[in-house]
């Protein structure tokens, strides 16, 4: 017996409007920077006059920390209209319930993880929905794993946006800069990738804590960020218990820590194959700030007590929104 049933191939039509086929090749694109950075690092490698500038560039990568500082942010880059046309693609609009004074630093939480936070890049890590327009006077730096930072090539694209390594570090560094700067955190990491379904609004956050105790140690005000449609831009494959793949997956997971799920969306000429994201809206909704004072050595009570009003919090802006952002009922949101 099968383990999936898959629906007929369902195709693009020739009408397709211009602007949406750019759109599409612009997620395309997106999509593949990653590997177009690697083909471009093997390049160097088997091309015999090129391999002197890589050791350069190698040596360079090992000692620079840039990514423990916020990269190297661009203006100009991360203003791009790339961006913006790949915004609109889904489309992706930013709602924000309070101001974010220029005059704090934040340490913003964002949720859900999805299944590559694309939400999270599109409008925190770049100019695309004109986050700085939304927020004058606040540096905002979105915070990602350290393997990204270490693909080359594709790390400078990382550090033109002005995305930082997610470890205590960066955060001390960043929010060490003093007022007006934010990170981003995608509180979830990739083991929140495994609820990645439209059907689910799971949160892995009942014990996570360490950025409510960093928020305290640097004085950072807490801002909860909920993104409706995140879980709905790709379909998961959900594997049979006992299955011969949901064993490697679940060794993957005891090895590794996290699992990247089976998934798929669309392609370039169907709409139901492939591995590119649907065309389906997302909405990331900012809440207000939760005023947070400094202590460098909370007791783990308070970062118990301030880690629960953040999880109120979060609970009141997804219950705010959800019947405006989410199509037919809105799942229950559980924090696990």
């Amino acid at each position: 017996m099968a383990l999936f049933r898959f629906p007929k191939i369902e195709f693009a039509p020739l009408n397709v409007p211009f602007h949406r086929r750019i759109q599409t090749l612009v997620l395309f694109i997106f999509s593949i920077l990653h590997w177009i950075c690697l083909g471009i690092f093997f390049l160097f490698v088997f091309h015999p006059y090129l391999r002197p500038l890589l050791l350069v560039y190698l040596l360079q990568i090992y000692f620079d920390d840039a990514c423990d500082w916020g990269g190297r942010p661009s203006q100009w880059f991360r203003g791009l209209s790339f961006w913006r046309i790949l915004g609109e693609y889904f489309p992706a609009k930013l709602h924000k319930e309070a101001e974010l004074s220029p005059e704090n630093s934040y340490i913003i939480g964002y949720h859900p993880h999805g299944m590559y936070t694309t939400g999270a890049l599109i409008s925190f890590g770049t100019e695309g929905l004109g986050i700085s327009k939304i927020f004058p006077g606040v540096s905002i730096h979105l915070l990602t794993l350290d393997l990204m930072h270490r693909i080359p090539f594709y790390r400078e694209i990382l550090s033109f946006l002005g995305c930082a390594s997610v470890s205590k570090q960066s955060i001390v560094n960043l929010m060490g800069k003093g007022p007006g700067n934010a990170v981003v955190i995608v509180v979830g990491g990739a083991q929140e990738a495994m609820y990645a379904k439209p059907e689910l609004a799971d949160l892995v956050l009942l014990k996570r804590s360490g950025f409510v105790k960093l928020a305290i140690q640097t004085g950072s005000h807490l801002v909860p960020v909920f993104s409706f449609g995140e879980n709905a831009i790709l379909d998961q494959i959900v594997l049979p218990e006992g299955s011969f793949f949901k064993k490697c997956q679940d060794m993957v997971h005891k090895l590794l820590g996290f699992t990247v799920p089976i998934h798929y969306g669309r392609g370039i000429f169907t709409y139901n194959y492939g591995m590119l994201s649907h065309r389906r809206s997302l909405n990331i909704v900012v809440g207000k700030p939760i005023p947070v004072e400094k202590d460098a050595n909370p007791a783990p009570e308070k970062v118990m007590e301030l880690h629960k009003k953040y999880l109120q919090a979060l609970e009141e802006l997804y219950d705010r929104n959800k019947a405006k952002y989410t199509q037919g009922e809105a799942p229950p949101l559980r924090f696990i």
